[in-house]
């Protein structure tokens, strides 16, 4: 995008409908990274169009269940700790809490 240098598009997609191409992009950023050049690069990038623009906070764990395999693991896990089964016991005295 137009000189805008945060993050750019994690999904993009193009459907025709009646001869109309529809360009949808979905960018994931931090609040703060919004400024001035983004809006720009937006404006550039869909010049002379009709926008919508959605905001959704998004948990930072949300994408694990996106994948197919994570979301079985996922679901997997859950079921092993539901039943008791395949747990791992740590010491966490080990960990470094110091961070």
């Amino acid at each position: 995008m137009n000189g805008w240098h945060g993050r750019g598009p994690i999904s993009y997609s193009f459907a025709r409908w009646s001869g109309v191409v529809n360009m949808n992009m979905i960018y994931h950023l931090n609040a703060n990274d919004l400024d001035e050049k983004f809006i720009q690069s937006l404006s550039a990038l869909f010049k002379d169009k009709d926008i919508e623009i959605t905001v959704s906070e998004v948990h930072e764990r949300a994408y694990l269940p996106r994948s197919e395999t994570n979301k079985e693991r996922l679901l997997r896990t859950v079921a092993n700790v539901e039943k008791g089964e395949n747990l791992i016991e740590a010491d966490t005295g080990d960990l470094n809490w110091s961070k």
